[in-house]
């Protein structure tokens, strides 16, 4: 599997060294091959329902790449910031291996089965954040409260601090995330205004996107969403089935000012929050503590 480059490179290359390829009897999993807006030929293989809706929120935030199920090799290796900027990897040293850290913090590394080889610990989501060489990198570990709090759970808490040690060896930082972080109305809204990545790029080529959320904003506090959406999208050129998917794009990005801790109705007017859930998540998640 590492001859074959599974669990290395970067970007629309990255393969993940957990891939989804048959259905797995796990009475706790959902498993998912999503689309993203940062790739145009990669899906995100994710093992559960709180990796997919973590992934989304961190490329809601403006992760700029999300590597899923990402190795956390045994031996020594390339830091996983490499890949991106040649001049600044001639200068990157290399990342400890876990069974160095493992051993360092008196945690059983652990072996495949019946086997001498080292087990291939993986972080549920690695994502970047900026643009090299000024980029950051989270790793992310998705656990259900109870398996995570669990007195019985020693060896999911040996597992999850070994993410945090490697996390700080790498010049990275880790998080945790439950089943509970934000509520289910949030993550509708998110799956319903996600745009496709043709979308996006179509967008960046243009002012028009802009002109559009300016044009709504002018008028939520007194008409209901599909009116304003109507106004923006006659006032953009815009037909009115790009002027919805324009109000969908906009918001999601935060061009549109849109409370997404409630419903969005589009007969009512638009509920706003001033950007605060942004950047309370964003606090949350990308600010170590």
């Amino acid at each position: 599997m590492i001859d074959a480059g599974v669990g290395g490179s970067v970007g629309e290359n990255y393969c993940a060294w957990m891939r989804i390829r048959r259905h797995l009897s796990s009475p706790v999993s959902t498993l998912h091959v999503e689309h993203t807006p940062l790739y145009s030929h990669r899906g995100l293989h994710l093992l559960s329902d709180d990796e997919d809706r973590v992934a989304r929120i961190f490329v809601w935030l403006g992760a700029t790449e999300v590597r899923e199920q990402m190795p956390m090799w045994p031996d020594p290796h390339r830091l996983p910031l490499s890949g991106w900027h040649p001049d600044r990897d001639r200068d990157l040293g290399e990342a400890p291996g876990l069974l160095e850290i493992a051993k360092a913090a008196g945690i059983s590394h652990g072996r495949y089965y019946a086997t001498k080889i080292p087990f291939i610990a993986t972080t549920d989501l690695m994502v970047r954040f900026g643009i090299p060489p000024d980029d950051r990198l989270v790793l992310c570990q998705c656990k259900p409260r109870k398996i995570a709090e669990a007195p019985k759970n020693g060896r999911t808490r040996e597992r999850l601090i070994l993410e945090t040690l490697y996390a700080k060896a790498i010049g990275a930082y880790s998080v945790v995330i439950h089943e509970d972080y934000l509520p289910s109305v949030f993550h509708e809204n998110l799956i319903w205004l996600e745009p496709l990545r043709s979308e996006i790029l179509s967008a960046r080529t243009s002012q028009r996107i802009f002109d559009y959320a300016h044009a709504f904003m002018r008028r939520c506090d007194s008409d209901p969403i599909d009116a304003c959406v109507e106004h923006a999208a006659s006032s953009t050129g815009m037909d009115l089935v790009t002027g919805h998917a324009s109000f969908r794009m906009a918001a999601w990005a935060g061009l549109i000012d849109a409370d997404l801790l409630k419903p969005i109705q589009m007969t009512r007017l638009l509920q706003r929050d001033g950007g605060r859930l942004r950047a309370h998540v964003a606090q949350e998640l990308l600010c170590p503590a």
